[in-house]
């Protein structure tokens, strides 16, 4: 199973191209967000909670250079904790312009995203980048051999954080054919425009999730709270609508 790195998408041009990473890149980060300003250094040594996530709006610039051992190296920024990604400066963001700017050979665009737990604990902080008037921090640093791995693939992401998921919110599931769990984290409606909260529970249904014969999808509501951890490791996968998920270990 690779380690890390989920790109979706042709990366023939250097152009406002989708991408789908786990949010999951965006999921596989231990991203940073202190309100108000620099952490200091006792607040750096603490676990840091996101909260009042449900529904968050968020967005993503992927940075790709050529790895040094084969594949690509992937700078990942997300305005998590600083906005949310407001719709017309992420229209306007110019992704060539970017990449040059950079010095890298593809700036592209994963997102808009919405997160779906309450509570995101082990942020921690780091300078953030402006983009258009966007302000980002870099999350993570990755490399793949593929920028196109289809739907429902697995991967490990190298991460230490959890989501938490409040009594009463209703989570998504999937289940495959092994009798593997894993909960929905995030959202996009790039793929279907109509998703939101309360349509989520249809995409069982829904041709375009494209949800492979021996898997199910449900979705139920929470009785207790729920605990996702990522102790080093987080298995993800994303759906045909690019909904990412969490394995539930």
């Amino acid at each position: 199973m690779p380690v890390a790195r989920e790109i979706e998408s042709s990366f023939v041009r250097p152009k406002r191209v989708g991408i789908a990473f786990l949010a999951a890149l965006s999921a596989l980060a231990l991203w940073a967000a202190i309100p108000g300003g620099a952490a200091t250094a006792e607040a750096a040594k603490k676990p840091l909670a996101l909260e009042k996530m449900f529904n968050s709006r968020y967005c993503e610039i992927f940075g790709v250079n050529p790895a040094p051992t084969g594949g690509f190296s992937v700078k990942v920024f997300n305005s998590v904790g600083l906005n949310k990604c407001p719709e017309a400066q992420w229209a306007a963001l110019d992704f060539e312009a970017i990449a040059a700017t950079e010095g890298w050979l593809i700036a592209a665009p994963n997102g808009p995203r919405h997160w779906l737990m309450d509570t995101i604990i082990g942020a921690k902080p780091t300078n953030p980048k402006n983009f258009g008037g966007i302000k980002m921090r870099q999350v993570a640093t990755l490399e793949t051999a593929t920028l196109a791995p289809p739907p429902f693939t697995q991967f490990d992401i190298a991460r230490n954080n959890t989501w938490v998921f409040n009594k009463g919110r209703t989570i998504h599931m999937l289940t495959d054919p092994f009798g593997n769990e894993y909960v929905m984290q995030a959202y996009t409606k790039t793929v279907d425009p109509t998703l939101n909260p309360n349509t989520l529970k249809n995409l069982a249904s829904n041709p375009t999730a494209a949800i492979p014969a021996g898997w199910t999808f449900k979705s139920t509501k929470l009785k207790r709270p729920l605990s996702l951890k990522a102790n080093g490791l987080a298995t993800i996968i994303r759906d045909g609508v690019r909904s990412v998920y969490q394995q539930v270990k």
